[in-house]
């Protein structure tokens, strides 16, 4: 009884506020992610003419190109770009058979293609629905853009994200085509090069892409584990 006493009068130990807040130091240091890949964007206005591939319907491989742009210097030009339909849409622009890259399905195999070609040291990450924000974070943090598909316009669209902005909660976007006003929704007549939107509005267009309706289409590129 005595000993019980004796504690409840004891001078109990005090703590530093350093002491306190050590244990919570992670949250309060932790600074925002702010991502800006230094890609340089490709318009496919100007790509090279293909019979039943005009410019205007070469989203999908200015998209790749730009992808690649990060690892292989000839990416970066719009020879890379004819490279790819004279390489996969031989017998489509022909009349001999059916477009190969209408889907981003077939874009892994274009992917493949040019890992295997060029040498590369990298795998293909190909989230086919359902993709998320922490999915195209950790693309960017593997230092390749993210090519990713949206709904902007009636048949679908493809375009390079290039960095995430915590603080503005904005996707840094290379749009192939041109900047889009979501305000109007439509297509603007200002370059799509380092577009930042906001996440909020361009998720639901991203959504619509995917078949479950709730998550992205992404596909990036990673180095070999």
């Amino acid at each position: 009884m005595i000993n019980q006493l004796k504690s409840l009068f004891q001078k109990k130990e005090s703590k530093s506020i350093h002491e306190i807040l050590k244990p919570h130091e992670e949250i309060f240091n932790k600074k925002p992610i702010e991502i800006s890949l230094p890609i340089v964007c490709n318009t496919q206005r100007d790509n090279t003419k293909f019979n039943f591939i005009p410019p205007s319907s070469q989203c999908g491989y200015t998209t790749i190109a730009m992808v690649f742009s990060q690892f292989i210097p000839e990416a970066k030009t719009d020879l890379f770009i004819s490279d790819i339909i004279v390489t996969f849409e031989k017998n489509f622009v022909t009349g001999k058979g059916s477009r190969f890259a209408l889907t981003m399905d077939n874009h892994v195999k274009i992917y493949q293609y040019y890992i295997d070609k060029y040498k590369l040291n990298k795998e293909i990450v190909f989230i086919p629905q359902d993709g998320t924000l922490e999915d195209i974070i950790k693309g960017l943090q593997c230092g390749s853009p993210v090519g990713f598909s949206w709904m902007p316009t009636t048949s679908g669209h493809y375009s390079a994200i290039i960095g995430y902005s915590e603080i503005k909660k904005c996707l840094e976007i290379h749009d192939p085509w041109a900047k889009f006003d979501f305000s109007k929704k439509r297509y603007s007549s200002l370059t799509g090069a380092n577009n930042l939107h906001s996440i909020d509005d361009i998720t639901p267009y991203m959504n619509k892409s995917s078949k479950s309706k709730k998550g992205y289409r992404l596909i990036y590129l990673k180095d070999k584990s």
